[in-house]
């Protein structure tokens, strides 16, 4: 509380020792979880507020008592580049100490903020209640951050529009010569500004959203509509500099690169002496060059070894090549080969004091910014604590030539059991802890019928949300790689699309020189909870005691899976559509009781299901400029990319195809957008707990069983009926 009380005791905020205690309960409760979680959950909480990275590693590292190892390792590159005085350019002066905020964290909240009590959200709304991951906002202006690596990666160079290049253009035009130095000093201090006049601006809106709420009248709501448009447009300007600022970053990075003519050289030396010559070899980098349409020379195919080298090329970053890269290296290389590489490469660049603009100055930032980002990207996929890859860089890391100890930089937090994961739902709890049921409760609950709980469709599609989020954002895209060796296939039973390991190699399996993911992994985990969720749903509909309780349900269902797809929780509704699809549930009587309306609902999922399968990239349609908060189908997207993982990867020559490898990498970054917006539901730990008894109960049953003993989901001939019941009363009487 001191930390906060210190931070945001302005304008008596935070000084009747209440709300700041509140705070420091509620972050206190986050303590389990891991440092990028943690910083999305406090800016998605508390959004009206800034939230400096220096502040949230303290916190992070006051209730966990260890360091905030993703900034720290940021930090220390930044600190080796200023060492060798080879960084394009520092902060401007003056602005070291003010924090650009992030145009996302400066988003509207008062619709979560001023009613918490209404639990139904406009998608409309929730756009503004979500902050946007960008790693590295108030550090280096130069360094680009990891979360725009993903755009890159699928959008290449059309990432950026017109407009952003325009301005940043124009920026420094009253010099004669302006360099990215002065180019990224200037739109500092833009940012500066206008970040500030937003915050005002934001501040006083809802301070006369809480006035007009008091004093109703015709003159305060003209007036909070005024603030509320000129928030809006400074929003958008903020949102706009921010890109621009990602321009430049990308910029900064490529300005490292080499000349194509110049990577063959590169690409044959090791750890010798730098000594780069101009040649072409089209064995090692085939371009099919394309000079009369305007698209330059494009790399269609390259060995192992030439795609490695490319990192270095000067557009690579811009192209978004090395992101795509980076999703897709463990098709035709290890880990442990491409660290060697980068390690090589740096080698060779030492003990020369040359300036920055030798080959060799660039090739020794541009290892440092690829070190960079695989280590932000693939931190828990590459280097985990238990991997020998991660010793190996610490011995580089801590050579003599590099003074930097990794182990407390990269090393990740100790990842509890997977089959006891921390909710990121359950860790967000309500402010009433009272109203938390006991354990004896608890299971009495979960025993009560699902039919019979009192939930709106509403509340229990965003829980259901809530919990698939938590399992969603265990997977990192190189997950996705190579599913069908681990056997996930599209067939019709629920439990389970998972081969077992025993089964016999699928054709097409095997894909990977290093596979990260395993039996067990976390694509494994989502779908088992899809099928999960699936089964469910069919047990819940065949244990029902009556055709009405059925119907009602039915209906519950198809309204919560409705709501799920219109709020983009695209994965609950095929979930729950399998669920209604499953063969017995289909003959239930129940559905002649349904009316036209209702299944009207039905066809809408199924219709929702054809388009999910029409294209690989159809949920990022429309979505670039404004991204909405989605969770994927996991099996539909895992078979998209096995369709792309089908046929050679290399031609006769024995060089990859490029454009192949840099289709899969466009599909599984799509993985990276989907997390980076969060849905601002609030959590209810109560129905959280009653949602995960009855799927840990009913998530693996035999549904054919379970329907044979209810007698409900069988449609009998009146007679027949007038029978069973005889029978059933003297069974009773014997009893």
């Amino acid at each position: 509380t001191e930390l906060l009380r210190e931070e945001f005791a302005f304008d008596g905020h935070l000084e009747n020792g209440v709300q700041d205690l509140a705070m420091g309960k509620y972050i206190f409760s986050l303590k389990t979880l891991q440092f990028e979680t943690f910083c999305r959950a406090i800016t998605e909480k508390f959004s009206d507020l800034h939230w400096d990275q220096k502040l949230l590693c303290d916190l992070h590292r006051l209730i966990n008592q260890h360091s905030c190892r993703r900034i720290s390792l940021s930090l220390s590159v930044i600190e080796l580049n200023e060492q060798m005085e080879l960084q394009c350019g520092a902060p401007p002066d003056g602005g070291a100490g003010e924090c650009v905020c992030d145009a996302e964290a400066l988003e509207d909240s008062g619709g979560a903020r001023i009613t918490p009590d209404s639990s139904e959200l406009d998608m409309e709304d929730c756009d503004s209640l979500i902050s946007e991951r960008m790693l590295s906002v108030c550090s280096d202006p130069q360094r680009a951050p990891c979360g725009s690596s993903w755009a890159l990666a699928l959008y290449g160079d059309e990432c950026f529009s017109p407009d952003v290049l325009e301005y940043a253009q124009k920026l420094s035009s009253h010099s004669e010569s302006p360099t990215l130095e002065d180019k990224s000093q200037e739109l500092h201090q833009q940012l500066i500004i206008e970040s500030r006049n937003l915050k005002k601006t934001r501040t006083f809106y809802h301070k006369l959203i809480q006035q007009e709420r008091k004093n109703k009248g015709s003159d305060m709501k003209v007036m909070v509509s005024k603030v509320k448009q000129q928030f809006d447009e400074l929003r958008t300007k903020v949102e706009f500099l921010q890109s621009v600022k990602k321009y430049l970053q990308v910029l900064s990075v490529d300005q490292w690169g080499l000349a194509l003519s110049l990577l063959p050289s590169l690409a044959a030396c090791g750890a010798a002496p730098l000594e780069l010559q101009h040649s072409e070899d089209p064995t090692l980098l085939h371009f099919l060059c394309e000079q009369r349409r305007g698209k330059g020379c494009p790399l269609v195919a390259a060995t192992a070894r030439g795609l490695i080298a490319y990192l270095y090329a000067r557009n690579a970053h811009a192209e978004g090549f090395v992101q795509q890269f980076f999703y897709t290296y463990r098709y035709f290389c290890t880990p442990e080969e491409l660290l060697q590489f980068l390690m090589d490469k740096f080698n060779s660049t030492l003990g020369a004091n040359e300036d920055p603009s030798s080959d060799k100055a660039k090739v020794y930032q541009r290892t440092l910014d690829l070190l960079h980002f695989w280590i932000e990207d693939a931190q828990l996929v590459d280097f985990s604590s238990s991997s020998s890859l991660l010793q190996t860089l610490d011995a580089f890391l801590t050579a003599e030539s590099f003074q930097w100890r990794v182990s407390r930089v990269v090393e990740p937090q100790t990842v509890q059991c997977k089959e006891k994961v921390f909710s990121i739902a359950a860790a967000l709890p309500r402010p009433c802890y009272a109203s938390l049921m006991s354990n004896s409760s608890l299971r009495s609950e979960e025993r009560r019928p699902f039919s019979q709980s009192e939930h709106t469709p509403l509340h229990i599609a965003q829980q259901l949300t809530l919990l698939e989020q938590e399992i969603f954002h265990d997977c990192h895209p190189v997950h996705f790689l190579n599913s069908r060796a681990h056997g996930v296939t599209d067939n019709s039973g629920n439990i389970s699309r998972c081969a077992s390991p025993a089964s016999s190699p699928l054709e097409g399996s095997g894909l990977l020189v290093s596979d990260v993911s395993g039996p067990r992994g976390p694509l494994q985990r989502l779908l088992t909870h899809a099928d999960c969720v699936t089964n469910w749903v069919s047990a819940e509909l065949v244990t029902c005691d009556s055709v009405k309780a059925q119907t009602a349900l039915l209906a519950r269902f198809l309204a919560v899976g409705k709501y799920c797809y219109e709020t983009r929780n695209f994965a609950t509704a095929m979930q729950i559509l399998s669920g209604l699809e499953n063969v017995i549930v289909r003959q239930l009587p129940a559905w002649k009781q349904l009316s036209l309306k209702v299944c009207e609902a039905l066809e809408e999922l199924r219709a929702v299901q054809v388009f999910l399968k029409s294209d690989n990239l159809c949920l990022m349609e429309g979505e670039k400029d404004r991204r909405r908060p989605t969770l994927p189908d996991a099996l539909i997207l895992a078979l998209h990319i096995q369709q792309l993982e089908i046929g050679a990867f290399t031609l006769t020559s024995g060089a990859y195809k490029w454009p192949k490898l840099r289709n899969i990498a466009r599909v599984v970054s799509q993985i990276h957008a989907f997390q980076e917006r969060l849905y601002p539901y609030p959590p209810d730990p109560e129905l959280q707990a009653y949602l995960r008894g009855r799927l840990a109960r009913f998530g693996r049953c035999d549904i054919p069983l379970l329907a044979s003993d209810n007698h409900i989901n069988f449609s009998q001939m009146p007679a027949a009926r007038r029978i069973h019941d005889t029978l059933r009363r003297v069974k009773a009487s014997f009893q």
